[in-house]
């Protein structure tokens, strides 16, 4: 069986047209998978089925549909049901816009949100907060390495590291940093950074 399996799906694809299967292909097919007990031999035989099956379906969608078997014929359904479904949701959509009185579909989507290539479906972009609220500390005694779940610190004494201000609060409570505070409008005669 496997012999044939293989010879069949190297045969559908030299050929034009659909080949005549027996009518019973799969279910003989299922049984022999059932019964056989070598791992590998089932595998290569489910590959087959499976990419004998793609292979005649896709003929099938563009081509002639004569000897479909009755499962492939269930398949083929199904794939244009959801088409016709499809095609039945872009109308609705149209008509709904035109009785809101908007020209194109994209304006329609416009009120709900953004449109992602896909009719009704709406996305709207997540605020994402970029500019966090970060601290210039100085380091006042060695630390051991800790994580906030994104990086790793290492704090050595004397070390200046710029470091999110709910880990500065954190570590200010124990002394181990001190805030550094920098203005661009000092004087040029102070000192802004004494620890260089």
């Amino acid at each position: 069986m496997y012999e044939k399996i293989k010879k069949l799906f190297f045969e559908e694809i030299k050929s034009d047209d659909l080949l005549n299967l027996p009518k019973n292909f799969y279910e003989d097919a299922g049984e022999y998978l059932k019964n056989n007990s070598d791992e590998k031999e089932v595998e290569r035989v489910k590959y087959y089925l499976r990419e004998l099956r793609k292979l005649r379906i896709y003929k099938a969608l563009y081509g002639d549909r004569t000897n479909l078997l009755e499962e492939e014929r269930k398949i083929l359904d199904i794939i244009e049901d959801v088409e016709k479904t499809e095609s039945l949701i872009e109308e609705n959509v149209d008509n709904i816009v035109e009785e809101l009185g908007f020209d194109e579909v994209e304006e329609g989507m416009k009120i709900w949100g953004n449109v992602d290539g896909d009719v009704g479906v709406i996305t709207q972009p997540k605020h994402i907060n970029i500019k966090k609220d970060i601290d210039v500390v100085r380091v006042n005694h060695n630390f051991p390495p800790f994580t906030d779940g994104n990086y790793c610190y290492m704090l050595k004494k004397n070390d200046v590291v710029a470091l999110n201000r709910e880990i500065v609060t954190i570590l200010e409570k124990h002394n181990i940093v001190k805030k550094v505070n920098v203005y661009e409008d000092e004087k040029e005669d102070k000192k802004v950074l004494p620890i260089l």
